[in-house]
């Protein structure tokens, strides 16, 4: 999927919930998403974790479900789904 989120401002940026917890932290450059992004959870966990280059999905990616249970793995080239992922049923299982 293309990442078209734009953001005046290059460096650290910081996403918040309309409460004020944080819902992802990472950096912009040109404009765009770009290097290590963490996504969370409104309880705080972990939602998903990887790199953007360009504002693409680019390298591996990991996300988790609300209650810390791994829920997907895989990589990204450039935006599309490349080589083998990994899924988790809601049990944990593979």
């Amino acid at each position: 999927m293309k990442q078209t989120d734009q953001h005046p401002q290059d460096g650290p940026h910081r996403e918040v919930f309309t409460d004020g917890t944080l819902a992802a932290e990472g950096t912009y450059q040109s404009g765009k998403k770009h290097g290590r992004w963490q996504y969370f959870y409104k309880n705080g966990q972990p939602k998903a974790i990887g790199e953007y280059v360009g504002g693409e999905l680019y390298g591996q990616w990991e996300w988790w479900r609300a209650n810390a249970q791994p829920f997907q793995a895989g990589a990204f080239e450039l935006g599309v789904q490349v080589g083998t992922w990994t899924r988790h049923y809601d049990n944990g299982q593979l």
